[in-house]
C-alpha cells in the first residue's frame, strides 16, 4: 500500500503528506480545494421510474449542517476531501442508532491509516478500522463512505501526493530549504581573507574563529573564505 508511505525524491527531500503540508503551493491547492467542496450544499433525492426529485428528509441536516456531535458538516467534508487528497482514499463510518437498523444519524470522517480494507474468502468487502484506543472493530462495507482516487485497485489508491506528485513536490522543498540556508548565512560572501603562505587545516579554523568571534554583527553573518597558498 502507498498510505502514509515515505519517498526520497531525486532532489534528496522525503515527501510525505505531512511534510507535503509545508509547501505552500500544496497548502494552499488543498486548502481551496477541499474548502469549496465543503460549502457546497447536498440535497436529497428520491428515485422515481424515469426520473428523480427533490425531497425533505432527515438526511439533509447530517449532509449539510451537523454530521455528528463533534463536527459541522462543512468541517467534516473538508476533512474528507483532504484525506483524498493527501492519502489517495477517504473514509467515513456512517454512524447508526444501533447495529440492528439500516437508519443513519449521522458519519465520521476517519483518518486514512487507521482504516484498512480487505476482502474475505468469498471475496466479501469489510473495513478493519483502528481505534484511537488501539482497539480493532471490523465493519461491513455498507457502514463506510469510501472515496477512492485515480488509480484504484479495488481495495486502494496510490497518493496523489506521495506518488504522482513526489518529484515535483520534493524539488520545492529542496529549493526552499537551499535559500532558507543561503539567506540565513548572509547570502553572500562580502569577505576574503588571502595569503600566499599555505596554511594548515587547524590555522585556518583558528583564523575563521578569531575572524568571526570579533567582526561578525550577527549570528548570521557568512564566515569569510579563506584563501591560502596563493589562491
Amino acid at each position: 500500500s502507498l498510505l502514509g508511505s515515505a519517498f526520497q525524491t531525486a532532489s534528496g527531500a522525503v515527501v510525505t503528506p505531512e511534510t507535503a503540508l509545508r509547501v505552500t503551493a500544496v497548502y494552499g491547492c488543498v486548502a481551496l480545494i477541499a474548502g469549496a467542496i465543503s460549502t457546497l450544499p447536498f440535497s436529497v433525492y428520491e428515485r422515481t421510474k424515469n426520473t428523480r426529485k427533490k425531497v425533505d428528509h432527515d438526511y439533509w441536516w447530517m449532509l449539510n449542517e451537523q454530521a455528528n456531535i463533534d463536527m459541522t458538516a462543512s468541517t467534516a467534508f473538508e476533512y474528507l476531501i483532504s484525506s483524498k487528497m493527501f492519502y489517495g482514499d477517504a473514509f467515513a463510518l456512517l454512524i447508526r442508532p444501533s447495529r440492528f437498523t439500516n437508519r443513519v444519524t449521522g458519519w465520521k470522517p476517519l483518518h486514512p491509516s487507521r482504516v484498512m480494507p480487505f476482502r474475505d474468502t468469498d471475496y466479501t468487502l469489510y473495513y478493519r478500522v483502528t481505534d484511537w484506543d488501539g482497539g480493532v472493530t471490523v465493519y461491513d462495507a455498507a457502514d463506510i463512505i469510501h472515496v477512492p482516487s485515480l488509480g484504484f485497485d479495488g481495495l486502494r489508491s496510490p497518493s496523489p501526493i506521495t506518488y504522482a506528485a513526489r518529484e515535483a513536490i520534493g524539488t520545492s522543498m529542496a529549493a526552499e530549504d537551499y535559500s532558507a540556508k543561503f539567506f540565513a548565512q548572509g547570502s553572500t560572501h562580502e569577505i576574503a581573507l588571502k595569503t600566499a603562505s599555505k596554511m594548515t587545516a587547524e590555522q585556518t579554523e583558528t583564523l575563521r574563529a578569531s575572524y568571526m568571534a570579533k567582526y561578525s554583527g550577527s549570528k548570521n553573518s557568512r564566515m569569510p573564505l579563506l584563501l591560502s597558498g596563493g589562491m
